[in-house]
This record gives C-alpha cells, sequence and structure tokens, in this order.
C-alpha cells in the first residue's frame, strides 16, 4: 500500500511540475499551502465579515473563502481577480464560473474525474452541482487527501 501512495504521489508531483510550467500570469503555482490551509481552517466556521463580507444572500460564498484563501497563499489581486471588502469584490472574486474562466485563461488545469488521484492540498475544485443556472455552482479547496488501497 505504500508502494501505491508514493507512486501516486509522484504522478501527482509531476503533474503539478507540468501545471506550473504552463502556468501564464501573476498568480503564484506554488505559493505558501500552510499559510492557505490555517487561514481557511480560521475562518471555516465564523466568516472573516469585517474584512470580506458574506456572499451567502447573494448565491454563495464559497468562491469569496476560496479567494481569500488564495490571497493569504500569495496570490496578488489584479485588475480581474479583487475585493475591496464587504461588497467590493469582482465577479471573479465571488462566482464560481467566473473564477473558473479566470484559472483557465492562466492556463491552471481542471481536474476531471479520472485525475482525483492528483488533486493536492491547496488545489481548487469547481464543481457542477447542477443547482444553478450557470454550468458551474460550487468553489473549494481540498484540506485533506488520504489514500486507499486504489491510490
Amino acid at each position: 500500500m505504500q508502494a501505491q501512495a508514493a507512486a501516486v504521489r509522484d504522478s501527482a508531483q509531476q503533474y503539478r511540475a507540468e501545471i506550473a510550467a504552463a502556468a501564464t500570469g501573476v498568480q503564484p503555482t506554488g505559493g505558501d499551502v500552510n499559510a492557505q490551509i490555517d487561514y481557511l481552517l480560521r475562518y471555516a466556521t465564523e466568516y472573516n465579515l469585517a474584512e470580506w463580507g458574506d456572499y451567502n444572500p447573494s448565491g454563495g460564498d464559497c468562491v469569496n473563502f476560496t479567494s481569500q484563501g488564495l490571497l493569504a497563499r500569495g496570490w496578488q489581486m489584479d485588475r480581474t481577480w479583487s475585493s475591496t471588502g464587504p461588497g467590493g469584490a469582482s465577479t471573479t472574486w465571488i462566482l464560481t464560473s467566473a473564477m473558473e474562466r479566470y484559472l483557465q485563461s492562466a492556463v491552471f488545469r481542471s481536474y476531471g474525474a479520472d485525475d482525483l488521484d492528483r488533486v493536492r492540498v491547496g488545489d481548487v475544485g469547481i464543481f457542477d452541482w447542477g443547482e444553478t443556472a450557470f454550468s458551474t455552482d460550487h468553489t473549494m479547496t481540498v484540506s485533506k487527501i488520504e489514500y486507499n488501497v486504489d491510490g
């Protein structure tokens, strides 16, 4: 089992190196993942309302929360992805479909069901659960990876 897990980790690391090499734009492909996860865990049950607000009344706060984590990781706001605080966020900062386009424009790759063994802590997940008229409707950050006998 340990050999299988090591092979999965090696494959994931190689895949991440390919993503980093292909990525464009100002956002880091690495950054401080520990700072990202520490921030997200700190505010997972109690929002950082004073600094970033709450977009649940507008359809959800998932992208706002994910964006805060990326900022803690070392990402830099730009003209497309930014927030000045409560009520002052760009659509890319708060809307799943806009965030997905932003990540794709920077050549960050998407993971499909066949790539789940390549997902790492700190990665952004974007999902279509069929809950909205948009093509995608949920954004999240991977906070834990567990390996099993299948990898």
